[in-house]
Formats: structure tokens, sequence, C-alpha cells
């Protein structure tokens, strides 16, 4: 492998002093215990390996709790009556809003009929808000349920607009989550 590496003329910067490409010498290569300070295999390569690694171990962590700053996760994925049969994709921990529309005047409320599987935990519903800009139809009331995306998978919740939990229902909604 050193052969290799000296006949693709990478051991050659380092063995003139030089770090490889960028300042960055391969932690735990024969290439890095030759990098010209001291002897091969010596304490002082073995520092240089072991101070590269911990600048790789700081700079791994640092992005990773980069990335997880101003996540666009902050804002809950919404659904309503106009996502009948559609299927989503939930990232996981997110949180999943319905907000179906309900008129008063039709005396229909809103009921939970599919069984929540582990992919998605029930966080609250129905709650009433007077209305919703979000809504279908504009300045009626919505019932918002909330859940959470808890596990990997796929799941389908079923919604029925009815006057009480035993009645027949007037309209059927299905709404098929995939959680990744």
């Amino acid at each position: 492998m050193v052969r290799q590496m000296q006949q693709a003329g990478w051991m050659s910067a380092v063995s003139d002093g030089q770090a490889g490409e960028g300042g960055v010498v391969a932690a735990g290569t024969v290439a890095s215990a030759t990098s010209g300070r001291g002897a091969p295999g010596g304490p002082a390569a073995r520092q240089e390996v072991a101070a590269g690694r911990r600048r790789l171990l700081l700079a791994g962590g640092g992005a990773l709790l980069l990335a997880g700053c101003g996540s666009v996760h902050d804002e809950p994925y919404y659904l309503d009556d106009r996502n009948d049969g559609a299927e989503i994709w939930l990232g996981l921990w997110r949180e999943l809003e319905i907000r179906l529309a309900i008129n008063p005047a039709d005396g229909l409320v809103t009921f939970l009929r599919s069984t929540i599987r582990p992919e998605l935990r029930y966080r609250g519903g129905p709650e009433r808000h007077a209305s919703d800009s979000r809504a279908p139809e504009r300045g009626l009331p919505v019932e918002v349920w909330r859940f959470e995306a808890r596990e990997l998978g796929h799941t389908t919740i079923r919604m029925e607009y009815a006057t009480h939990a035993n009645a027949t229902p007037a309209r059927v909604l299905t709404f098929r989550v995939n959680v990744y």
C-alpha cells in the first residue's frame, strides 16, 4: 500500500514536510505518521494525528449542532378538507395538524375513526377555533386535531363528519402518512 501511495505521488508532498491537500492528512495512514516532523511513528507524529482527530471531531460536532438550528420543522405540517385522499411524507418528530372546517348550521362535527398506530402519537383535539385563514371555507370555525410523528413507517388517518359518534358519517376523509 505504501508503494502504491508513493507511485501516486501522494506521499511525496508529505515526506517533504507538507501536509496533504488543504493541510489535512488522513489520520491513521502511513502518510500521517511520516509528516516530516520528527521520526516516522514518533511522539510528534502521534500528537499530530491526535490533534487532527480532535479537529475533525469538533468540526463534525459543530456541523451537527448547526444543522438542528433554525429547522424548518418548527411549524406543523397542515392538512385540511382539500387534502382528502392525499399521501404525505412526514419527518420524524414533526407535528401534524389536521384542520377541518365545520358549519354550525349542518350540526356536523369531526370524529377520529382510525386506530392510531405507533408511527403517530395523538397530541390533542379537536380544538375548536372561531375561524382560520387556512380553512378551505374562510370564516367558518375549524376543529384542529394534532399528531406527532414518532416512529418510522406508514399509517392512515380516517376522519368523519357526523352529527354524533354513532351516526352514519356524512363525509369520510382519509390521509395516508409516511413517517421517514
